[in-house]
């Protein structure tokens, strides 16, 4: 059996979410704001994960871990913390552009929103296993 510890620092976004800790996509634990949590993982498990909503953490092979190991997971601070600052500023730009009497910033507008889109949706799939950063601090 091996020990693992998973600690979740103070951090001023995801402070009402929980996060869940998975091992062999099986969830053992959810660590919520600050906490600190140790369990034990058969010797055989291979992967640990964190998870929150449908986004998560790259995956930790457990197997090149030693037998008491400590694990820290925080929140990726562009995703979390300036992503959706960035997501809202063009967002507003572009419902003034729409609203404006001229086409060519009405075109300019609807361009404007497409990539927006297409950008948060590519944010949402392609890195929705970079929310999340976990790492091995023992």
């Amino acid at each position: 059996m091996k020990r693992i510890t998973v600690k979740r620092p103070n951090e001023e976004f995801n402070r009402n979410c929980s996060y869940r800790i998975c091992i062999d996509n099986k969830k053992e634990i959810e660590l919520k704001y600050g906490e600190e949590k140790t369990i034990e993982v058969d010797s055989r498990s291979e992967l640990l994960v964190a998870k929150i909503h449908w986004c998560g953490s790259k995956k930790i092979k457990l197997t090149d871990t030693v037998n008491e190991a400590e694990f820290e997971v925080r929140a990726n601070k562009f995703l979390n913390q300036k992503f959706p600052v960035l997501a809202v500023v063009p967002l507003f730009a572009s419902s003034f552009a729409l609203n404006s009497g001229f086409e060519i910033l009405k075109n300019l507008g609807i361009g404007l929103l497409i990539a927006l889109f297409a950008f948060v949706v590519a944010i949402l799939t392609i890195g929705r296993n970079k929310w999340l950063n976990i790492k091995n601090i023992s």
